[in-house]
């Protein structure tokens, strides 16, 4: 049975990280090997590479979308699609995907809708399309139902998601309805269940991916900062309170000393995160200024937070290890 989970060019991403690592960071921390613990230096860039100069905007002009959308702009329907992105993400949560019993993934799969009560009034907000997410850091097929006009307005390379598959284009890798089935329109979609196309994506890393759908669909930066940061220690409050204090109060560097106070094992999983959807994004030639703004100061603050730990550990009286609450 072929593994399925329903929860561009890596190289260009990689070379882009290596290419500025010259001004790095080292951080130790300590684990155990086989029951012996040991110390492992690490040397991470202080700051994210920026994105790609050649990396091209999406032209929402050129997308082919579904004749409600016809006549009215596009960046107005998209923001208003934005302002609802928590009922959008809901729909995909509630979706059921008919998950393929073959090795084989088919054009199509069938997928279960929300009940009436939630999409009487919300039928444009269910998924129009599944993304099968191939990633190279795990070996299941993720399988993602999707609101097809978000991503394709995100990234150029999904402009194919833009409408429904019944829509004419001369996109040859638009996916088309089957033959004997009557695709779904937005206002159709409201029915019990339908069959979806698939697209088929591969991305560097998988533990991102819910991080990058909750971008793409809402486009919030106070979401994605709590999502990619982790809580100070013993804060009252949570930590999109914490960013929404007045600037003077909450900065880059007072932030990173709060955070500093947390085992390296934390921050350092927090990095990886952060390092794993600048690969996605990269990939997906994703040129959102918001996200690539605070992927960079998520970066930044959590190694200036590594740094101060280390400094901290290096200073007279310091620890010159670290707590056994690190180490797993």
């Amino acid at each position: 049975m072929a593994s399925y989970a329903t929860s561009s060019s890596l190289s260009m991403a990689e070379s882009a990280f290596t290419s500025t690592s010259a001004s790095t960071a080292c951080t130790t921390y300590e684990d155990h090997f086989f029951g012996v613990p040991r110390s492992t230096s690490i040397r991470l860039p202080l700051h994210l590479p920026p994105r790609p100069l050649s990396t091209p905007d999406v032209e929402l002009s050129a997308l082919i979308v579904d004749p409600e959308f016809q006549d009215l702009p596009l960046g107005f329907v998209i923001a208003k699609l934005r302002e609802l992105g928590p009922e959008l993400l809901r729909a995909t949560q509630l979706t059921h995907i008919d998950v393929p019993t073959s090795t084989h993934l088919p054009s199509h799969i069938r997928c279960s809708f929300p009940p009436p009560s939630f999409t009487r009034s919300s039928a444009y907000l269910l998924p129009s399309h599944i993304l099968a997410i191939r990633c190279s850091d795990v070996t299941r097929t993720l399988l993602l139902p999707v609101q097809g006009l978000m991503w394709a307005a995100m990234s150029p390379g999904l402009s194919l998601l833009s409408s429904s598959p019944n829509r004419p284009s001369s996109n040859k890798k638009r996916p088309r309805s089957p033959a004997t089935s009557t695709l779904c329109s937005a206002a159709e979609l409201s029915a019990a269940s339908s069959l979806l196309p698939v697209v088929q994506i591969t991305l560097p890393s998988n533990a991102s991916i819910r991080i990058l759908q909750s971008y793409v669909t809402m486009a919030s930066t106070s979401d994605l900062y709590t999502r990619l940061l982790p809580l100070p220690p013993s804060s009252p409050s949570t930590l999109a309170n914490i960013l929404n204090q007045p600037s003077h109060e909450v900065t880059p560097s007072s932030l990173a000393i709060q955070l500093s106070q947390l085992p390296s094992k934390t921050l350092l999983d927090r990095v990886k995160i952060v390092h794993g959807l600048w690969q996605n994004v990269v990939a997906l030639e994703i040129t959102d200024e918001g996200m690539w703004e605070v992927m960079s100061n998520a970066w930044s603050i959590l190694i200036a937070a590594l740094a101060l730990r280390d400094q901290r550990k290096a200073a007279p009286g310091g620890s010159g290890r670290v707590p056994a609450d690190e180490i797993e």
